[in-house]
């Protein structure tokens, strides 16, 4: 192996010495490393000649080091020996190479990374061979018969961050070893600041939230408060950054994604007309570390809320329990809520089913059935009704079954009302909202 040789592909390195030498000298003067692992080595003599090789064999495309370094006695002469050779070991046009040149980097946050290969490489154990520091989770796929590797973040890559990839003990299908390479990466620096768009009503409707057009001086009750950023947005400085006086407990959550929108969600009513305000603080940062352009201080006064019935039905016949130009409700009967007693005597029934804008809990169920009445109005020789069975279909919606109800005829006509107690003795829930007034309507079930 002369000096200038960069690769080897024989099973022995090949001392030969001009003269008799001692054996056991001339193997401690010879060294064989692996990077930085010096190998255990296996010497065979012929005469005056030494073979070398490592114990557990050559690994092809590793970069080795053979020294020989030392005084040896060759035919009773002082022999200066200062050899050194860096090589790799296999052939060179089968070694792999990176094609840094070729190489894909992110130019956004959810751009993948790309790695081109001069051949197809091995996929095993790819996590402990690529190291992304930071560390990022990332998955991995393979195109072109695996001669390219495509990181993908399994999250994001974070701007304004200086990215360092490791690539070692890769190797190629056919065995060959990658060197290792070490590259740097940076997603484009993001200078804009980012700002609060808008900040709007949480419509509260029995539960559930809808996000409505209006302005937070519309808000009342258990409304929820949206915020809209122009920029992704860092959730842990958006919980502390935000603050309402006076003190209202209540969650955060993140409304999307990607982190540009945010809702805050009261646990408990506030308090009609006292001023609150909203900070938002200028800390509030998006995902990149900037911080708000400004912060914001915003002012609103909850308007008086009282919960509703927001729809109505008597049988399967839906009405406007707001409509207040009808005196009267005909409906039609229904041969199925009907029971035959004996051969001269049924029984009708009907039911009324009403749904509330407010969500109760089950302990506030007793309560609102007794402030629901349905009576006899005329003529008084009609039956009474009376409460068959109550069924809370869900936390907000009521269903009622009325039985021994009189038929309404075009001779004799009959007329039941349905009083459902508004006011401060009426229908609450537990944030001791009320029904505004009294809903009181008139019902006629009328038979053909």
């Amino acid at each position: 192996m002369n000096e200038n040789a960069t690769f080897f592909e024989g099973e022995y390195v090949v001392f030969t010495f001009s003269g008799d030498c001692n054996q056991i000298d001339a193997e401690d003067l010879i060294s064989i490393a692996a990077g930085n692992i010096q190998l255990k080595l296996e010497f065979h003599w012929k005469y005056n000649i030494l073979m070398v090789k490592p114990e557990e064999g050559w690994k092809k495309g590793y970069l080795y080091q053979l020294k020989m370094n030392g005084y040896l006695k060759i035919d009773g002469q002082n022999i200066m020996a200062c050899i050194v050779r860096n090589f790799y070991f296999g052939n060179p046009i089968l070694i792999p190479e990176l094609l840094e040149n070729t190489t894909v980097y992110p130019d956004d946050v959810k751009s993948p990374l790309i790695l081109y290969f001069s051949k197809p490489i091995d996929i095993k154990n790819l996590d402990e061979n690529i190291k992304i520091y930071p560390h990022e989770d990332f998955t991995q796929e393979f195109c072109d018969s695996d001669k390219s590797i495509t990181i993908v973040p399994k999250g994001k890559w974070k701007t304004n961050t200086l990215y360092k990839i490791q690539i070692k003990e890769l190797t190629s299908v056919d065995g060959y070893h990658l060197k290792e390479y070490e590259l740097n990466f940076e997603i484009p620096i993001d200078t804009e600041l980012p700002e609060l768009l808008k900040a709007q009503r949480y419509i509260n409707v029995g539960g559930d939230y809808v996000l409505s057009d209006q302005e937070i001086s519309e808000l009342k009750g258990t409304d929820g408060l949206y915020f809209t950023f122009s920029k992704p947005m860092d959730l842990e400085t958006i919980e502390n950054g935000i603050t309402i006086t006076p003190y209202i407990e209540g969650i955060i959550n993140p409304m999307d994604e990607e982190g540009y929108c945010f809702a805050f969600i009261p646990k408990t009513n506030y308090r009609p007309q006292q001023e609150y305000e909203i900070k938002i603080d200028r800390c509030v940062t998006d995902k990149s570390g900037l911080k708000l352009r400004q912060g914001e201080n915003l002012f609103f006064i909850p308007k008086e809320n009282y919960l509703e019935i927001i729809d109505l039905q008597l049988n399967q016949t839906e009405i406007d329990p707001n409509d207040v130009s009808i005196n009267c409700y005909k409906i039609d009967f229904d041969e199925k809520k009907s029971i035959k007693i004996n051969e001269t005597e049924t029984e009708y029934f009907f039911t009324i089913t009403m749904n509330f804008s407010t969500v109760f809990d089950f302990t506030d169920y007793k309560n609102i059935v007794d402030k629901i009445k349905l009576k006899l109005k005329f003529p008084l020789t009609a039956s009474n009704p009376y409460l068959k069975q109550v069924t809370w279909l869900t936390s907000n919606r009521l269903m009622l079954e009325y039985g021994n109800i009189s038929l309404s005829t075009k001779e004799t006509p009959v007329y039941y009302e349905l009083l459902v107690s508004g006011g401060e003795n009426g229908i609450k829930n537990s944030f001791m909202e009320t029904m505004k007034k009294d809903l009181c309507i008139y019902i006629e079930y009328f038979a053909e």
